[in-house]
């Protein structure tokens, strides 16, 4: 008996001796879907797809890759969910509206036609993904893809911008470049986790973040105008690398950021001693930098520039070369330099003692003797 596919044939009651049988057609998914995947984005030829991950069947298809992968966020925007791009090249010709608890996953983040690789459109200057809403919502993840702004042929648009109101988005193995403006702008970086990234040719900043409470781990920020603007609170970089940027490498300015164990190497590469690697701004306090290499490479004015209102910083165990002015620039208040700080008290006075913690070394820098802050909260000269 022939088989028909999607079809079974079954059995029926029968008056005579013979069997009767009836064609019962019943609908079947094409192909087992990935149990993984809400939606799985992939292209065909001209065509652009998006594949229903729990049913099977092709839900969505269009031309235009910007409205099949918005088509496929606007259907999980109560339930939340994740998109499969699948491995290839596609244009984006208008901004991606994300939303929360939504991921968005590629099949690698690597560029030059391997891996899932999303360009913006010549002309198209807009961001390619991007959050404005006006209710806070939580959990945006982006994951394995590349996106490319196209800088070339445009002369606006950012790779990824959220307002204050996206909160816990997590960021991991994504390639961003060549975008117009900056590369990363997060506005309320709370909860933000962002690793195993690269960003790099961006016009704008790199990474540009506030808010607070943010992590940057094992990420390259490379070749941007500025690389990284980091005014984001009580936040964490570690193990990282801020390289070759025309100007600034790494601009820390809030409180409480702590930098560890990070490359800052060879910026101010588009005008010579004229930038730092590191800047503490004005709104830096409380930041701790620590075990990090800093090369000027010939090219940094200062490894490290403290602005005046920068106050209490800590600055231990980096080593820095190859400044073209001086390795520091201190305009800060109360810095910490390998556990020495400094001030001001007046020819042989003593520094003021409210100003220091118990066991902080006191640099007077008008007779150069040196304090220790007792813990009986009096100063006492030890050199």
């Amino acid at each position: 008996m022939p088989r028909v596919p999607n079809d079974i044939y079954r059995k029926v009651p029968s008056v005579d001796i013979y069997d009767s049988w009836e064609l019962v057609t019943r609908h079947m998914p094409i192909e087992q879907p990935p149990a993984t995947a809400s939606y799985i984005i992939f292209k065909k030829g001209s065509k652009i797809y998006a594949k229903n991950g729990t049913y099977g069947h092709i839900e969505y298809e269009d031309t235009d890759t910007s409205t099949v992968i918005q088509y496929a966020i606007n259907q999980l925007t109560d339930t939340g969910g994740l998109i499969h791009i699948k491995s290839g090249d596609y244009t984006i010709t208008d901004t991606i509206e994300i939303k929360g608890r939504i991921h968005i996953q590629g099949d690698g983040a690597t560029d030059h036609n391997k891996g899932t690789h999303l360009k913006l459109a010549d002309g198209a200057n807009c961001d390619m993904f991007s959050f404005t809403g006006t209710s806070l919502e939580y959990f945006f993840h982006m994951s394995n893809i590349c996106l490319d702004g196209n800088k070339t042929n445009n002369t606006s648009g950012r790779g990824i911008y959220c307002n204050t109101n996206m909160s816990d988005i997590h960021i991991n193995d994504v390639f961003v470049e060549y975008f117009a403006e900056n590369g990363i702008q997060i506005e309320g970086a709370w909860g933000l986790k962002l690793t195993n990234s690269l960003v790099e040719h961006c016009d704008g900043y790199g990474l540009y973040l506030k808010g607070d409470r943010a992590k940057i781990t094992s990420c390259k920020i490379n070749d941007n105008n500025n690389n990284a603007l980091i005014q984001a609170s009580t936040s964490l970089i570690v193990n990282s690398e801020f390289c070759y940027a025309s100007q600034v490498g790494l601009w820390i300015n809030d409180y409480g950021i702590v930098t560890s164990n990070c490359i800052i190497y060879g910026n101010s590469d588009g005008a010579v001693d004229t930038y730092p690697g590191l800047r503490l701004g004005a709104g830096s306090t409380n930041c701790i930098i620590r075990g990090c290499y800093m090369n000027g490479d010939n090219k940094e004015k200062y490894n490290v520039e403290i602005v005046s209102g920068a106050t209490d910083n800590i600055i231990s165990k980096c080593i820095m070369l190859n400044a073209v002015t001086a390795a520091i620039n201190d305009n800060g208040t109360r810095t910490r330099i390998n556990g020495i700080g400094k001030e001001a008290a007046g020819a042989g006075g003593t520094p003021t003692a409210a100003n220091w913690y118990i066991g902080d070394i006191v640099r007077n820098t008008d007779d150069n003797t040196l304090w220790i802050k007792c813990d009986d909260g009096v100063m006492r000269q030890i050199a």
